[in-house]
């Protein structure tokens, strides 16, 4: 491994802006820098922000956050960015209303600089992209989370509400475990009986 290359653990927060190709090009800015000042609004009033601070890997309609933090101290973030995208939202016409859909995931990365930048590497990120693309388009506001997440924060207990999904199946075949996860009030939305696993125990 080179020298510039750190091997470790991160939590992926993906961000996906819904409706963004329905926007005109400067609803689409004002979308942009709507995420980009209330996100970093919400890592700013984080105390985990004074031990470091997340990178962004810009997506165009969305993006995602790669962390050191803590799952926990991510589930607080989202639920400050979460309350403050409502205020941003209540003070604006409709054409200026922004709304998003979220995934969580953690797991090892590769962390390295390139000729362009810095970089990151590893099926993580791909697995976080995989959980936004398998969300339903008009679940607005919907917060959902990976097996390896959702292990995570069984350890040590958290105060938001989880429910198992039926598994994201990517262009791959691949099943992945999914869970929504909801905090009342302002974090993620309830899922829709259909969308429920089909065994209750497993839930």
């Amino acid at each position: 491994m080179k020298r510039d290359e750190d091997v470790r653990s991160y939590v992926v927060l993906g961000i996906d802006i819904t409706r963004y190709s329905d926007k005109s090009l400067g609803e689409q800015k004002w979308a942009q820098e709507v995420v980009d000042r209330l996100l970093h609004d919400a890592i700013n009033g984080s105390p985990a922000s004074a031990a470091s601070r997340p990178e962004w890997l810009d997506g165009g309609d969305g993006g995602y956050a790669v962390f050191t933090w803590s799952e926990r101290q991510v589930i607080d973030l989202l639920d400050d960015f979460s309350e403050m995208l409502e205020r941003e939202n209540t003070r604006s016409n409709n054409d200026h209303r922004v709304s998003v859909r979220v995934a969580l995931h953690v797991g090892q990365l590769i962390r390295w600089t390139g000729k362009l930048g810095l970089k990151f590497t590893g099926h993580t990120l791909n697995d976080c992209a995989r959980l936004l693309a398998g969300m339903k388009r008009d679940q607005i506001g919907q917060v959902v989370c990976s097996g390896a997440f959702f292990d995570a924060i069984s350890t040590y207990g958290t105060t938001a509400k989880t429910t198992r999904l039926l598994d994201t199946v990517d262009k791959h075949s691949h099943s992945h475990r999914t869970y929504n996860l909801c905090r009342d009030p302002g974090l993620g939305v309830d899922p829709p009986e259909e969308d429920l696993f089909p065994d209750p125990f497993e839930r």
